[in-house]
């Protein structure tokens, strides 16, 4: 499965989380230009899974931004199709995009995250575990407790990229700021053990 769900994710090229000051800029006019109202949801509403104060030192930086299957373009520099083929509301359900910021000593460590509901279980499975990328890194660890094919991270050297699949949800986060990114490893379990515990009831 290495190599495999090394990144049919879309890896972050797909959402160009990139340069930190890039995405806070972008993330900043994300919440000022604002985006569609919570949409409605079958499983977890969205608004139950965006985290504010559940987690300690974390606070959000700014209002998350929600899209329902196509709207996601608005989003997503040129990847869109990395996440949901065509968009329509067959494959990608609703989500949201946000950003969060802990202050650690001189530091400010930042957290992008991007949770998407599925409305095909199947869909997501293959974009979690496929090739049609062509997009891979050399090695994959899983995300404490998880295994590798439900949870796993990337050492970006200057960032710590985290992927989960639970249930028909998508959770990317991207974790940058820390001294070393290896620090934000356990940040990743944190995060994901969150998300786990509010959609896998």
């Amino acid at each position: 499965m290495k190599g495999a769900v090394a990144m049919k994710l879309g890896v972050v090229r797909s959402i160009s989380f990139g340069v930190i000051g890039t995405a806070s800029i972008l993330g900043m006019c994300f919440f000022s230009c604002g985006g569609p109202t919570a949409p409605s949801n079958n499983g977890p509403s969205l608004s139950s899974l965006v985290v504010t104060n559940q987690i300690s030192g974390w606070a959000p930086a700014g209002n998350p931004v929600y899209f329902v299957d196509t709207s996601i373009y608005n989003l997503v520099d040129g990847g869109s199709s990395t996440y949901c083929g065509m968009c329509t509301n067959d494959t990608l359900k609703e989500g949201f995009l946000s950003y969060m910021t802990k202050v650690q000593g001189t530091d400010t460590e930042q957290l992008k995250m991007f949770v998407i509901q599925y409305a095909n279980l199947s869909f997501l499975q293959s974009i979690f575990a496929g090739d049609s990328l062509g997009v891979s890194f050399d090695t994959e660890f899983a995300v404490t407790p998880y295994a590798v094919s439900t949870a796993f991270y990337v050492n970006n050297g200057s960032s710590i990229h985290a992927y989960a699949h639970f249930n028909n949800f998508l959770v990317e986060l991207l974790f940058t700021g820390y001294t070393t990114s290896s620090l934000a490893i356990p940040d990743a379990s944190t995060f994901m053990n969150y998300f786990h515990s509010k959609i896998v009831q």
